[in-house]
């Protein structure tokens, strides 16, 4: 959700690449809100199952923490947005980086696989560079290692967690 509200304040970003109308942005910031008010209320009010999920978001300390910790990755993402552009050759400014991360995000709901990096560029900006497209290739495989290496390091953890319950066991 924190994602997601972030996305509606940058917004302003896709209105020249993508001529969106000038007052989408703020539709996207009341809907952001809206729908986290909801979250809220439903984590206040339920506290078993799946709901339990959402126990973080019912105290300042641990709403704030997953706040600042979800700012930070989307401020490291659209700066590996920014080093990839530049690097491959395409002048792009920092809200250029963070409109490639908001039309990726958006293409990555729909079913179209490990091009959506490439896809995204190249909607953002234009067909008339081949490095748009090679850097969102290489955005999508450098998206692709982190999530392995998120992956790798959740094994890890859950395997150290659950080994020495299994020793105690006698297992």
């Amino acid at each position: 959700m924190v994602e997601v509200a972030l996305a509606a304040v940058m917004s302003f970003t896709l209105i020249g690449p993508l001529g969106l109308p000038w007052w989408f942005p703020i539709a996207g910031i009341a809907g952001a809100l809206a729908v986290g008010a909801g979250l809220r209320a439903l984590a206040r009010n339920r506290r078993e199952g799946a709901w339990q999920g959402l126990a973080v978001l019912r105290g300042m300390s641990g709403r704030n923490r997953v706040v600042a910790l979800v700012v930070l990755a989307v401020c490291l993402q659209i700066a590996r947005n920014w080093f990839v552009l530049n690097g491959v050759g395409v002048d792009a400014s920092v809200l250029d980086a963070t409109a490639l991360l908001i039309a990726i995000a958006a293409l990555g709901v729909l079913p179209v696989g490990p091009s959506v990096g490439a896809a995204s560029a190249v909607i953002v900006f234009g067909t008339d560079t081949g490095a748009a497209a090679a850097a969102g290739a290489l955005l999508t495989a450098t998206a692709a290692g982190a999530a392995l290496a998120f992956a790798a390091i959740g094994l890890v953890v859950s395997f150290k967690r659950i080994r020495p319950a299994a020793a105690v066991a006698g297992v």
